[in-house]
């Protein structure tokens, strides 16, 4: 529904369903979610998320991303430079994959950094001791 309104040139138009078919895949994949959480519950007090929440979080960043994209400005100068709507998606996709993708190596490396200190205290009050 939000992006099937009238726009003023076809590149908007596409520029805007594809936002809108990011929007509602994260939404169903969110939904998925819900679903899964509710068939097997998390049995620990430590965060757990089923994979599709990271498809959840790629069509909501990817989705927002191309919503930015299809401000008049943007739409005007992807058509005097003869770019079309798959241009844009195309990058954008690439971008949000790297972003993502960095995302989870950070998070690694913390989680590496994290045990190995905890590793290095304990060690270091048994040989105290």
């Amino acid at each position: 529904m939000m992006s099937s309104h009238t726009q003023s040139t076809m590149v908007s138009s596409m520029v805007h369903k594809q936002w809108g078919n990011l929007l509602l895949g994260a939404s169903f994949a969110r939904g998925f979610t819900y679903i899964l959480i509710f068939l097997n519950p998390p049995k620990s007090v430590l965060p757990s998320r089923p994979p599709t929440e990271l498809l959840a979080s790629f069509g909501l960043i990817s989705g927002g991303i191309i919503f930015m994209a299809s401000a008049e400005d943007t739409i005007q100068g992807m058509i005097r430079y003869d770019l079309d709507a798959m241009f844009m998606y195309t990058v954008t996709m690439g971008l949000v994959g790297l972003l993502m993708a960095w995302e989870v190596i950070v998070l690694a490396i913390k989680g590496w950094a994290v045990r190995y200190e905890r590793c290095r205290a304990s060690h270091r009050a048994n040989m105290s001791v």
